[in-house]
């Protein structure tokens, strides 16, 4: 997960394969854990944010390296997902 602004995105590393991505996909309700804390959150497509955007804040907070340059292709950047917490 990454920050963007007020936006917290996520991507599938697997790409449109990944086995969480389609299951967000189908059911857009989950629950992630943030520091030892779960929250209850919804996915959706992340239209407004450009590409570019997130693949920085991948880059800041990962480095550089396999798992970044996973995240930032295009298989990867196509699985874009916003989450947002759920009352």
């Amino acid at each position: 997960m990454v920050r963007c602004g007020d936006d917290l995105l996520v991507r599938s590393y697997r790409g449109a394969d990944g086995g969480w991505y389609r299951h967000a996909r189908q059911y857009p309700h989950g629950r992630i854990k943030v520091r030892g804390t779960e929250h209850d959150v919804s996915f959706a497509e992340a239209a407004a944010i450009s590409t570019d955007v997130v693949d920085r804040a991948y880059r800041d907070k990962y480095g550089a390296g396999g798992y970044v340059d996973a995240m930032i292709r295009d298989g990867a950047a196509s699985t874009t997902l916003t989450l947002t917490p759920e009352s």
